[in-house]
C-alpha cells in the first residue's frame, strides 16, 4: 500500500506538471487575443477561453496541493494572522469578481501555532469559493480564541459571506 501511495504520488505530480506546461503557453495566447483591437468575437472568444484554461488550471493546482499535503511533513511555527491573510488577498486581487466583494477582518488573535502551508490552503479554498457563489457580496474574515484548556488554546477561524452557503455536514 505504501508503495502504491508513493506511485500514485509520482503520478499525479508528473501528470500536473506536464499539464501546466501547455496551460502556461495557453494563456499567454489567450493575453494576447484579450489584447488584440481586431473583431468585437476575438475578445469573446478570448474571455471564454480564458475562463476554461482558468479552471483547468485551478484542477491542475488543487491535484497538486493534495499530493504535496500526503507528502510534506506538518510544520508548527508562528504564523501572524494579518500577514497570513494580507497574502490570501494578494492572490486574488486579479481574479474576476474580487474587486466586487467588501472584506471585513476582524482578529482578536494577531499570532498563531500552526502549519502555515495547509492554513493557507484552507483560507484560499474558503476565499475561492466565497468568490464563485457570492454575488457582489461581503465575505467576513473572523479569527477568535474560542477557549483555553489546560494551557491549550483552540482558535476559530471563521469565513462568512453571502453565498449558497455550505451544507451542515460540511
Amino acid at each position: 500500500l505504501e508503495r502504491s501511495n508513493k506511485e500514485l504520488d509520482k503520478f499525479v505530480y508528473s501528470i500536473s506538471h506536464d499539464l501546466r506546461a501547455p496551460l502556461s503557453s495557453i494563456m499567454g495566447l489567450v493575453n494576447l487575443i484579450e489584447n488584440s483591437q481586431h473583431l468585437p468575437e476575438t475578445k469573446i472568444y478570448g474571455k471564454m477561453l480564458q475562463d476554461a484554461t482558468e479552471s483547468m488550471d485551478s484542477y491542475i493546482r488543487n491535484i497538486l496541493e493534495y499530493s504535496r499535503n500526503k507528502r510534506m511533513d506538518i510544520e508548527m511555527v508562528k504564523v501572524n494572522v494579518k500577514d497570513l491573510l494580507s497574502e490570501a488577498h494578494g492572490k486574488f486581487r486579479f481574479i474576476p469578481g474580487y474587486r466586487e466583494l467588501k472584506f471585513e477582518t476582524n482578529l482578536q488573535v494577531k499570532t498563531i501555532v500552526s502549519d502555515p502551508y495547509r492554513l493557507e490552503i484552507i483560507l484560499n479554498n474558503l476565499i475561492t469559493n466565497a468568490l464563485k457563489f457570492t454575488n457582489a457580496g461581503e465575505v467576513k474574515l473572523s479569527v477568535n480564541l474560542l477557549e483555553k484548556r489546560n494551557g491549550r488554546v483552540r482558535i476559530y477561524f471563521e469565513v462568512c459571506d453571502n453565498g449558497i452557503g455550505i451544507a451542515p455536514e460540511y
